[in-house]
């Protein structure tokens, strides 16, 4: 926030402009170059990988939970990470939440997004081979319909 004579203003930060990379830079997740830290966006990844499975789950009935999975693993399949960011923001603005900032940060920095969604989709992978028995017995859905015969 900015205070003068005449009025209060406050910067909104956005994903494509410079404050974001300054921001993603003092948190660590870009060096000094602009080049992924991989040994943080490990990190980084995994804790947000955790709260966005658990508000999936929280959300969503566990055929839907699965269809999703499926969804972005067709996705990550075909490199789509850009597409995998896009649906990771839909749903979470279906589910009435925001994405937290330090997430919508990375979106204008491509190379960020790419690192962060392969990191993403491997928790994923990890949390649902722990899911085991219980989304072994659940129907199959069409992976390109993100909720299995709904609409949203």
């Amino acid at each position: 926030m900015n205070c003068n004579e005449d009025h209060l203003t406050i910067n909104v930060p956005s994903p494509f402009n410079d404050s974001a990379r300054k921001r993603l830079k003092r948190m660590g997740v870009l060096d000094s170059e602009g080049r992924v830290s991989i040994r943080a966006m490990t990190e980084f990844t995994k804790i947000f990988a955790g709260l966005f499975f658990d508000d999936l789950r929280d959300f969503y009935e566990t055929n839907h939970m699965l269809t999703t999975y499926e969804t972005f693993k067709a996705l990550s399949l075909k490199e789509e990470h850009q597409n995998m960011f896009l649906l990771m923001s839909i749903l979470y603005d279906y589910m009435s939440k925001p994405l937290p900032d330090p997430v919508w940060w990375l979106a204008g920095e491509s190379e960020a997004v790419t690192a962060f969604m392969i990191m993403l989709m491997g928790s994923f992978d990890d949390f649902m081979k722990n899911e085991g028995s219980l989304l072994s017995s659940l129907p199959r859905c069409n992976p390109t319909r993100l909720l299995c015969g709904t609409s949203m």
